[in-house]
């Protein structure tokens, strides 16, 4: 799970740097808006994944606790 948040990470900065292209969004408006939409769609996988890797450690959380009691 690390890796995809790693990689999904990536993506992001990726996109935000094809994204931050100073003329891309007049001569090509198409593509910004492809690489736009791309974009949040992988921060919303990321938040996704985000949310099960945070429940994911609390449930380890709770039975280490409940182990060690």
């Amino acid at each position: 799970m690390k890796k995809k948040l790693e990689k999904l990470r990536a993506e992001i900065e990726e996109l935000d740097s094809l994204l931050a292209a100073p003329d891309l969004y007049e001569k090509q408006p198409a593509a910004a808006a492809k690489l736009s939409q791309s974009r949040g769609q992988t921060v919303k996988k990321l938040e996704e994944l985000e949310t099960e890797w945070l429940e994911a450690a609390e449930t380890y959380e709770q039975a280490k606790a409940e182990i060690e009691a």
